[in-house]
């Protein structure tokens, strides 16, 4: 009889804090970036969102002991790649802007800091300067999200695909 009383005691308490679930949020799109392989490897640098739904990209591939290449890419709010250029002998870079008409992308390549825009109009290099820091703190401007939604890297483990996402900040219905 105690130990029923004891269980009805600790179920009332239970009972009265109450488990809230939250709606998760809206996949709104999602893009393959790559694909792992045995000699490959992907590693995502940046992630900045433009404010229209879209969002630029700065990730690395590695093919086994080659340096890595670097990617800059820029996708919509649908998630379609509007721009993108690939890069080697690139020591580091960083998106330092990024809107739906203009990619600003900082890169550094011998003790060089050059600054180009992937814009609508094509590419233009914008300056070039001797440089003493890495330009990859560059990547500390700008954000993941914006006010309507945020992005991730995804990664499934079934296919080996790594994966930009975006969600809307509003819960699915």
């Amino acid at each position: 009889m105690r130990t029923c009383v004891s269980l009805l005691i600790v179920l009332s308490i239970i009972g009265v804090a109450r488990v809230h679930a939250y709606p998760l949020p809206q996949l709104v799109w999602s893009c393959i970036i790559g694909t792992n392989a045995p000699d490959t490897t992907y590693e995502m640098r940046q992630i900045m969102a433009d404010g229209a739904g879209g969002c630029a990209l700065v990730y690395t591939v590695k093919i086994g002991a080659e340096p890595p290449f670097y990617y800059f890419c820029r996708l919509d709010k649908k998630g379609t790649l509007t721009r993108w250029s690939i890069a080697s002998s690139v020591e580091s870079a960083a998106v330092t802007f990024c809107d739906k008409k203009n990619m600003l992308v900082t890169y550094a390549t011998g003790g060089i800091a050059s600054t180009m825009n992937f814009g609508a109009k094509g590419t233009t290099k914008l300056n070039s300067i001797n440089y003493f820091t890495n330009p990859d703190g560059a990547s500390v401007y700008g954000s993941p999200s914006d006010k309507t939604s945020f992005f991730v890297i995804g990664f499934d483990r079934a296919t080996g695909e790594y994966r930009v996402e975006r969600y809307l900040h509003k819960p699915q219905k």
